[in-house]
């Protein structure tokens, strides 16, 4: 988490209070009638759990509930005898706004083709659940038709399998088809127009294996089971249907799966049909016994008998755990159709589309990464099922892939990977990584920091106030002034001495020939030794006298004072260069600063407006000593 400092930045040792309360920057200052009860200090905000709405479910403020929204409310309960003039600077947990780059590749939607898409690509008339080397360039007719109304600038993660020389088959449109891929993993207890029913207490269960999805049923574990798994009422129209379906067997030790076929369920009781055993025309492994084997086409069934009926096909599991009878069977693509599909073996491939005005195209770019099947499989534990999800965090294992993939990272270097992610379905996200050269390591860009921001009380609220007052007391030793006083130094000796006199060799102009910390000028007087304003007019004489030639103590002193107020620009530009305007609210700081006249040490006072990020004008005729 890194730590910064909005709006007024701390500087060591400095005490950073309202501008409303110079007793606390001069000595002897003296505010009659002051308030006796003036809260005053630093907080350290945690307590999220008295708030409302965003911040107390996520603890953390953001762009969108800022904390001028919440903490004067919450100050006023906390201090509601607090006089006007307290003030606190509370410190708390930002989430940042995304990264541009980060922000353009945010928004992401994921799309698996179903088989349907397939077509688009390869014509009217042929099956293939796949794409294919001739192919994979023509994904872009499907995003056209899946998503007509993506606006420019959208973005697809696209999943599809792949198997580089399998020719699309030619064949009519199946009858029915189900694959399951529409289904969310886990316990399945319904499927629309599908009757399903499982007793003894193993239940038909969805899973997913090499990014393909399957129902699945075991009695391992449970007593006696009976469960049942029968399709929608299907019209057989054709003498040439058949039927056919994938499985896959693992643990097998007893027959355990029937395939029935019924003409006269009424969708709700199989014991009123009448159901036919047609488990003999598949083959159905009787293997392995231990692990599992490979999802393959059982076979078919001639529907011939069935022409002009319904038809209803049951998956029947009598099985009983205690009795060493609890096979465990995995069922995929059931099918009734002309043709049925031959058995293609394909392997999930990604694309990554980004909207543009001339259509959806493929994003190259050098900073963006779409993590491929071979990826989730090289990081061990993601490959299983090629996803990230809640258990398998995508921080544990992304440092080390972009360690791999990017060669000699520079510091703050971004990219962007883009990933699945699985939380009760398949999701495409993103994320953004920065490399850092201090810890030779990336890491996840999490957004989160904090803030440190002030709020007063004034007229009987309290109000947001990001307004600063730097304190500069004169004295020698103090590194912390004299960065302000020394960049008034290098600002003269730049822009004076160098850039408008020509000078090249610091002594010859208004600008000392002492080296940082501890220079002096005499432009308009700063020195970084004592850490003041020196307007002795003999000092300015004898540092660089054609520049006061002619001019008597007073007119030296009154052209000096007349420079003086841009004199603490550059200090402040360098010095807090994390200054932002803020809307709605004249954000100004207030530099308290002495000047020496010769005799004794003076307290002045100036203010200067921010006018943009780092940027600052003074603020006219507000240069006053201090009485």
């Amino acid at each position: 988490m890194k730590k910064y400092t909005l709006l007024y930045s701390a500087v060591v040792a400095l005490a950073l209070v309202s501008c409303d309360y110079n007793e606390d920057n001069f000595d002897g200052f003296e505010d009659f009638g002051k308030p006796t009860d003036i809260k005053k200090g630093n907080i350290t905000f945690t307590d999220w759990a008295s708030l409302k709405g965003n911040p107390k479910t996520n603890q953390y403020f953001s762009a969108a509930d800022e904390a001028q929204d919440y903490l004067p409310n919450w100050l006023a309960g906390q201090y509601p005898s607090a006089d006007e003039g307290s003030s606190f600077k509370i410190t708390f947990d930002y989430k940042e706004e995304k990264s541009e780059k980060h922000d353009k590749y945010y928004n992401i939607d994921y799309y698996k083709l179903k088989d349907d898409d397939y077509k688009i690509i390869h014509g009217k008339g042929y099956y293939g659940a796949y794409l294919n080397k001739s192919t994979t360039s023509k994904l872009y007719k499907v995003l056209n038709e899946v998503f007509p109304d993506a606006k420019e600038g959208s973005h697809v993660f696209a999943e599809y399998n792949y198997n580089a020389d399998a020719i699309p088959q030619k064949m009519d449109d199946p009858v029915f088809s189900y694959d399951f891929e529409s289904l969310e993993t886990g316990d399945v207890t319904s499927i629309k127009d599908w009757y399903i029913s499982a007793t003894g207490g193993a239940k038909w269960s969805l899973k997913s294996y090499n990014d393909n999805q399957y129902i699945s049923y075991s009695a391992n574990g449970k007593g006696a089971c009976e469960a049942w798994l029968v399709t929608p009422s299907v019209e057989i129209e054709d003498e040439n249907n058949k039927f056919a379906f994938e499985v896959c067997v693992g643990y097998w030790n007893a027959d355990c799966l029937s395939v029935l076929i019924s003409t006269d369920f009424d969708g709700k009781d199989v014991s009123k049909a009448k159901w036919t055993d047609i488990t003999s025309s598949f083959d159905i492994p009787q293997e392995p016994s231990k692990g599992y084997g490979t999802l393959a086409l059982a076979g078919t069934f001639n529907l011939t008998d069935y022409v002009g009926k319904n038809v209803n096909i049951a998956f029947k599991y009598v099985g009983n755990g205690d009795d060493e009878k609890s096979t465990t069977y995995q069922l995929d693509n059931i099918t009734i159709g002309n043709d049925i599909p031959v058995l293609v073996k394909s392997e999930p491939q990604y694309a990554f589309y980004e909207k543009s005005a001339k259509g959806w195209n493929v994003v190259n770019d050098e900073d963006v990464f779409v993590l491929t099947p071979d990826d989730y499989t090289a990081m061990g534990e993601p490959g299983k099922n090629f996803n990230f999800s809640s258990s398998v965090l995508a921080e544990d294992y992304l440092p080390a892939y972009l360690a791999k993939k990017v060669a000699y990272p520079l510091n703050d270097a971004e990219k962007i990977i883009v990933y699945k992610y699985y939380s009760g379905s398949v999701k495409a996200y993103s994320d953004s990584y920065i490399y850092s050269t201090a810890n030779a390591r990336w890491g996840k860009n999490t957004y989160m920091t904090t803030k440190t921001e002030q709020y007063v009380k004034t007229s009987g609220k309290w109000n947001y106030d990001p307004s600063v007052v730097v304190n500069l007391p004169n004295g020698k030793d103090q590194a912390d002034i004299s960065v302000y006083y020394q960049a008034i130094v290098d600002w003269v000796w730049e822009n004076i001495d160098q850039k408008e006199l020509g000078i090249s060799k610091k002594g010859d102009g208004y600008t000392t020939t002492y080296a940082s910390p501890t220079g002096s000028e005499y432009y308009f007087g700063a020195t970084a030794y004592q850490n003041n304003i020196d307007l002795r007019p003999a000092k300015f004489r004898e540092q660089y006298a054609k520049g006061y030639e002619g001019m008597d103590d007073a007119k030296i002193t009154e052209t000096v004072m007349a420079r003086l107020p841009k004199a603490f620009i550059p200090a402040l530009e360098k010095n807090h260069a994390d200054a932002v305007p803020v809307e709605g609210i004249d954000v100004t700081y207030t530099v308290n600063f002495v000047i020496y006249d010769g005799s004794s040490n003076v307290n002045w006072t100036a203010v200067y407006k921010v006018v943009g990020n780092g940027k600052f004008e003074y603020v006219e005729d507000s240069m006053k000593k201090v009485e």
